[in-house]
């Protein structure tokens, strides 16, 4: 007869490699993780289920259910300070102070991430590059019309938008 515990370290070994294919980093994100907590969650409702623990299984199996059905809805809920990347590039005898951007941003709902700013020079453009975090989610402004505002302001000769996984 063959061993329980060798049959559960085989199961956990092939699932680990399965969940760890399914992971993806791009740059600074990781993404699919709740993928792989699933993977996780399904074997291990699958060995308990092996070794003749109903109760737990059952028990398991409806707590991953709930979790999966309303774990996203709850954090939905949570409080949270979704970010922008913005790029602006400006012409560097008008380009504008961080502070004059800054105040573009406070006043459509957005601060300038502290720590976050880089400048660069290419040939007659001033570049920055910085993240907007949203103060509060419901008076905030929307991408595009914070686009607007950016490039409504004195020199700026490109701008650009995107969102900033956190």
């Amino acid at each position: 007869m063959p061993d329980p515990t060798r049959v559960i370290q085989g199961v956990v070994i092939g699932v680990g490699f399965l969940g760890a294919g399914v992971i993806m980093k791009e740059g600074l994100n990781i993404s699919s993780l709740t993928t792989a907590a699933s993977i996780w969650a399904a074997a291990c409702i699958g060995v308990l289920l092996g070794v003749s623990f109903y109760a737990a299984t059952i028990l398991l199996a409806g707590l991953c259910s709930a979790t999966m059905m309303w774990g996203g809805r709850l954090e939905g809920w949570l409080p949270s300070h979704p970010a922008l990347h913005v790029r602006l590039s400006a012409t560097i005898d008008q380009a504008p102070t961080m502070e004059q951007v800054d105040a573009v941003l406070q006043g459509r709902g957005y601060r300038l991430a502290p720590g976050s700013t880089s400048f660069s020079h290419h040939g007659d453009l001033w570049d920055a590059e910085f993240v907007a975090v949203v103060e509060r989610k419901r008076d905030c402004a929307s991408m595009e019309d914070l686009g607007r505002a950016l490039s409504a302001m004195r020199g700026v000769e490109r701008w650009g938008l995107r969102h900033a996984r956190n």
